[in-house]
């Protein structure tokens, strides 16, 4: 059956990623649940960036078959983009969330337990909305009909996921960094290195003509927010929501001269 392996890996990770004290799905599923049903909860603060992003993603897409056939196609890209894509595909990704785990575990450091887990629930929350996305886009990859990504024209493919909307393994990698340089942002070095794996990964997608621009920017989006609102949900004390924090924090420094005047806007992710 086809991703049957991506499937098993999630149920075999579920048992780890519960809260404990509870069933081994309930946590994860409440939290799906808030996962897809977040754009109706949007405030009226944060749908404007809505907007900005959906815009951004259709001037991607606009462009995303330029950007395709304008690559060289040399045998050396495509084989690098194969072989490095695969670091950040489920295995892999589970694969790193289990090797922190393991290492937290084998050192009983429990922070480091916990960085396991979240990184392997933000990859098992990408999983499911990657699927549920290329469903619902049914758009074709680079080398396949007409080339040009054509949207709701790939439902054949839906049951083997070889859809090209969104990137999975773009997703995936920027929810596991997510995680990964939050947890352990103390370490400067540490978000530098998890941003550059996801970055190389979506990279490497399009490299290897798997997908088009806007389907990595778009899965890199999403898995980004998934990793950051993972990791928000886990480290909240029992008891209590987690604090709501501004998604986007605005820093203005006015700075006046004797004759001339600088206003500076500055925007940091929570």
């Amino acid at each position: 059956m086809p991703r049957l392996t991506s499937w098993g890996l999630l149920l075999w990770a579920a048992p780890l990623i519960a809260q404990p004290g509870v069933s081994p799905f309930s946590g994860f599923l409440r939290r799906e649940a808030r996962i897809w049903t977040t754009p109706a909860r949007l405030d009226g603060g944060r749908i404007p960036w809505l907007i900005l992003a959906g815009a951004g993603a259709a001037a991607l897409v606009r462009v995303d078959s330029q950007v395709s056939k304008g690559l060289p196609d040399t045998p050396a890209q495509l084989r690098w983009g194969t072989r490095f894509s695969r670091s950040g595909g489920v295995i892999g990704a589970f694969a790193i969330g289990g090797g922190l785990y393991a290492a937290g575990a084998g050192r009983h450091d429990e922070g480091l337990k916990g960085t396991g887990l979240a990184a392997m629930e933000a990859v098992g929350h990408s999983l499911v909305l990657t699927y549920g996305l290329k469903a619902l886009a049914a758009r074709e990859r680079p080398r396949t009909g007409s080339g040009r990504g054509s949207f709701l024209s790939g439902y054949d493919q839906v049951w083997k996921a070889e859809n090209s909307f969104p990137s999975g393994h773009s997703m995936q990698s920027w929810a596991l960094a997510a995680v990964v340089s939050r947890r352990h942002r103390h370490h400067r070095i540490v978000p530098w290195l998890a941003y550059a794996f996801a970055s190389m990964v979506s990279v490497s997608r399009v490299a290897a003509q798997r997908h088009f621009l806007s389907d990595v920017a778009v899965g890199a989006g999403c898995g980004y927010l998934i990793g950051r609102f993972v990791e928000r949900r886990l480290a909240a004390p029992r008891g209590g929501p987690p604090a709501r924090k501004a998604w986007l924090k605005p820093d203005v420094q006015p700075a006046l001269g004797m004759s001339s005047g600088v206003l500076t806007l500055r925007w940091s992710l929570p």
